[in-house]
C-alpha cells in the first residue's frame, strides 16, 4: 500500500495499518522507505536503525574470532556493520540512518550517519560575552528562553530549542515532527517575502549566538588527512590485501626476485598516490578557505566589526564603497553594487546588482531575484548610493549552503562518472576468480591423488590463484594514472579526481562551441557589415569611416557600459563595439560611489568632440529607443570539432 505524507510518498512493504505502530495518526514500520530531498536532483533514500546490544556482542565476538578480518570487511562495506549491530526502526526513534544515493538508478552509494541533537538550552550569557551587565544578561536570558526560528527547505519555519538533526554531504537535515521526515535546513532564501527580508534590522549578539549554534561557523572546511591516515586507507584496499596474500605465497615458494620487484613497484605507487592526494586536498583547502572582517549592523546606529566566519543568516552587513570579497550569500536592501561573478560563471563581465524591491506578499525567489543577490566567492567592485548612505545587505546563506559551498560540495562528492568502469572491473576480476577456483580445485584433487605432501599441495594450489589473478594489477593502474596526471600538469591541467582519467581515455570526439572562450581572453573586432535596403554592403573594417551613418551611432550609443575608475566596464562585446566606433564615453564628474540614481545622463561624444545636428538627432533617437529595440549585433565565431584518432 502507499501512504502520502504532505505530498511525499512513503512506501510500506507487505504490512497493513493494523500491523504497524501508530505515530501521529499514521502507520509506521521499520520496512518503510523514506526520502530526503524528494523529487529533487539529490533525492536519497533513508532508513532508520537503532543500536542492539545483542547483535553488537555477537558481531564483535566474530571480529575477535576472525582476527580482525570481519572488521576489515565492514570497513569496505560500512552498511554491513550497521546491519550487524543495529535493528531497523522508524525515523522518529532512529539513532543512526542509512542513506542510499541511487545515482540514475544504476549506481548506489551508502552513507551511515549518526543522528545528533541540536540544543540551545546549554547557551548562557557567559558563553556569549565575558563582560555583561545586568540589563544585557536579562536580555540574553529572554532570547535564550524564546529560542530561535529557522527556515526549512520546504518553505516552512521551525522553532528550535532541542531538535534531532543529521549531517549528510555537509548539509544539515532537521527532524520535522509534523511531517515525520528529515528536512534540509535552509537560510533565509526559503519561505520569506521580500517585505520580511526588508524587515531585518540587524541581529543582536545573543540572537546571533543562537543561530550560530544551529548553522555553525560561516566557513567551508576541507579536511586535509594526515599521511598516516592516507596510508592506512590506501593499503587496506581489497586489491592490496590480496597482494599481501600473494606475497606470502611467493615467499613460501622462494620467488624472491619477483616478490621484491612487485613490492618496489607497489610501494612507489602507494607513496605517489598518497602524496598526490594530500597535495590535491591542500590545494582545494587553500583555494576555498578565506576570511575577512565585515561591518554588521546591530540596529539603530550601532555597528560592529566582526569576523566573516561568525556571520549567520539574518545578519545585516555593510558593503564598503570600494567593494569587498563576499563570504556569504546576501540580498541587497539598499543601494546598488557592481559585481565580478567570474568565480561562479566564468565570465569576467561586471554585473550590476540592485536593491530588492519592498513588496508585500511576494516571496523571495533565488532564481527570479538573482539581480538583487550577492553570491559568496564573488567580488564587489564598487557600491553606489545617495551621498554617504550605507549600502546594506541581509545574509541569506552561510557555509556550505552558499553558492560557493555548493560548488565545493560538488567537488568533494562528485557524481560517479566511472561506475561503469568499476562494474566491468569487478566482472573481470570475478571471471578470473571463477577460473582460479576451478584450477584450484583441479590442482588440489590431482596433487592429493599423487600423494604429495599437504604443504606442497596447498602452496601449489594457492600459487595458481596468484597466477590467474595478476597481483600487480592495482600497482600498474596506479602508476598509469599518476603518469597521466603528470602529463596533464605539464599542460597546466590539474585533475582533482584521478578516477575520471579512465573515463577520459575512452573519449574519441571533443566538440567546442567557441574557440575564443578556450584560447583567448577577450574578443577582437574584425569589422562590420552594413545593410541597406535589405542588402549587405561591402564589409568595413575601419568603423570610424562610417561618419554620419546610423550604424556608427548605434555602435556608440546602444550599450550598457559605465566607467569605473576611469576605465570602460561592461560586456566585452559592448566594449569592443564602442571602442571600434571611435567615440568617447563621459559621465558626470562625481565620485563613482555617488552615481546612484543620477538625473544627469551618460554622454557619448564623437572623435571630433562635437557633432552635426543630424548626428545629435540620430544619437538621441537611438538612446531613446535603446531600451525598447536592442541594437542587433551578429557575432560569427568558429566552431571546432576535433576528432581524436581511433585506437587500434
Amino acid at each position: 500500500m502507499r501512504i502520502f505524507l504532505s505530498g511525499r510518498p512513503h512506501r510500506y512493504e507487505n504490512i497493513s495499518v493494523a500491523d504497524g505502530k501508530k505515530q501521529n495518526g499514521l502507520a509506521t514500520d521499520a520496512t518503510r522507505v523514506s526520502y530526503i530531498n524528494y523529487d529533487e536532483e539529490d533525492q536519497m533514500e533513508v532508513y532508520g536503525y537503532t543500536w542492539s546490544s545483542f547483535r553488537s556482542t555477537l558481531t564483535w565476538l566474530g571480529v575477535i574470532l576472525t582476527l580482525g578480518t570481519l572488521r576489515l570487511v565492514f570497513h569496505w562495506y560500512p552498511q554491513w556493520l550497521l546491519y550487524a549491530t543495529h535493528t531497523p526502526c522508524s525515523l522518529s526513534t532512529a539513532t543512526k540512518l542509512l542513506v542510499v544515493d541511487n545515482y540514475l538508478g544504476r549506481f548506489k552509494t551508502y552513507f551511515v550517519k549518526e543522528v545528533k541533537t541540536i540544543s540551545t538550552d546549554g547557551a548562557s550569557p557567559a558563553s556569549v560575552a565575558s563582560e555583561a551587565d545586568e540589563t544585557s544578561t536579562k536580555n540574553m536570558r529572554d532570547v535564550l528562553f524564546q529560542g530561535v526560528r529557522v527556515q526549512l527547505n520546504n518553505g516552512s519555519s521551525k522553532h528550535i530549542k532541542n531538535v534531532r538533526a543529521v549531517w549528510i554531504k555537509k548539509l544539515c537535515y532537521i527532524w520535522d515532527e509534523d511531517r515525520s521526515e528529515f528536512v534540509k535546513l535552509a537560510g533565509l532564501d526559503k519561505g520569506l517575502t521580500k517585505a520580511e527580508l526588508h524587515g531585518y534590522t540587524g541581529l543582536n549578539e545573543y540572537q546571533q549566538h543562537l543561530r550560530r549554534i544551529v548553522y555553525g561557523l560561516n566557513d567551508i572546511p576541507v579536511e586535509v588527512q594526515s599521511l598516516l591516515k592516507l596510508l592506512l586507507l590506501e593499503v587496506i584496499n581489497p586489491f592490496y590485501i590480496f597482494q599481501l596474500f600473494t606475497l606470502c605465497v611467493w615467499a613460501a615458494e622462494g620467488y624472491y626476485y619477483y616478490l621484491v620487484a612487485v613490492v618496489l613497484m607497489t610501494s612507489f605507487g602507494v607513496i605517489s598516490t598518497i602524496i598526490q592526494t594530500r597535495k590535491n586536498q591542500q590545494n582545494l583547502r587553500d583555494t576555498v578557505q578565506s576570511s575577512d572582517v565585515v561591518t554588521v549592523w546591530r540596529g539603530a546606529d550601532k555597528y560592529e566589526e566582526l569576523a566573516t566566519t561568525k556571520l549567520v543568516p539574518g545578519d545585516v552587513i555593510i558593503i564598503p564603497p570600494h567593494g569587498c570579497d563576499m563570504h556569504c550569500d546576501a540580498v541587497l536592501l539598499s543601494g546598488t553594487c557592481i559585481v565580478n561573478e567570474s568565480m561562479l560563471t566564468g565570465e569576467s563581465v561586471p554585473v550590476n546588482k540592485t536593491s530588492l524591491p519592498r513588496l508585500t506578499g511576494v516571496v523571495y525567489d533565488p532564481k527570479e531575484d538573482i539581480n538583487h543577490t550577492l553570491f559568496c566567492g564573488t567580488k564587489v567592485i564598487q557600491t553606489r548610493f545617495y551621498g554617504n548612505e550605507k549600502v546594506r545587505a541581509v545574509v541569506l546563506r552561510t557555509g556550505f549552503l552558499t553558492a560557493k559551498g555548493s560548488l565545493v560540495r560538488s567537488i568533494m562528492y562528485p557524481p560517479p562518472a566511472d561506475f561503469k568502469f568499476d562494474q566491468d572491473s569487478y566482472k573481470f576480476i570475478g571471471i578470473l576468480a571463477a577460473i582460479a577456483a576451478i584450477g584450484f580445485i583441479y590442482t588440489l584433487v590431482l596433487k592429493i591423488e599423487r600423494s604429495i605432501a599437504a604443504g606442497d599441495v596447498a602452496i601449489k594450489a594457492l600459487d595458481l590463484i596468484t597466477i590467474v589473478i595478476p597481483p600487480a594489477l592495482p600497482a600498474a593502474l596506479t602508476v598509469g594514472k599518476l603518469y597521466a596526471q603528470n602529463r596533464l600538469q605539464a599542460c597546466k591541467i590539474y585533475c582533482i579526481n584521478s578516477r575520471v582519467i579512465n573515463v577520459a581515455g575512452s573519449i574519441n570526439c571533443v566538440c567546442f562551441d567557441k574557440t575564443g572562450t578556450l584560447t583567448e581572453d577577450g574578443l577582437d573586432m574584425w569589422g562590420v557589415l552594413p545593410v541597406e535596403e535589405r542588402r549587405f554592403k561591402v564589409a568595413v573594417k575601419d568603423t570610424t569611416q562610417l561618419k554620419r551613418e546610423p550604424l556608427q551611432l548605434g555602435m556608440a550609443s546602444c550599450h550598457s557600459l559605465t566607467l569605473i575608475n576611469g576605465a570602460l566596464s561592461g560586456d566585452p562585446l559592448d566594449v569592443k563595439m564602442f571602442e571600434a566606433s571611435g567615440w568617447r564615453l563621459e559621465e558626470p564628474q562625481v565620485a563613482d560611489q555617488k552615481k546612484f540614481d543620477l538625473i544627469v545622463p551618460t554622454i557619448v561624444k564623437s572623435p571630433s568632440g562635437r557633432g552635426s545636428d543630424e548626428e545629435r538627432q540620430h544619437l538621441l533617437r537611438h538612446c531613446r529607443y535603446a531600451g525598447l529595440f536592442a541594437f542587433r549585433v551578429t557575432v560569427i565565431v568558429l566552431s571546432v570539432m576535433h576528432r581524436l584518432p581511433a585506437t587500434e
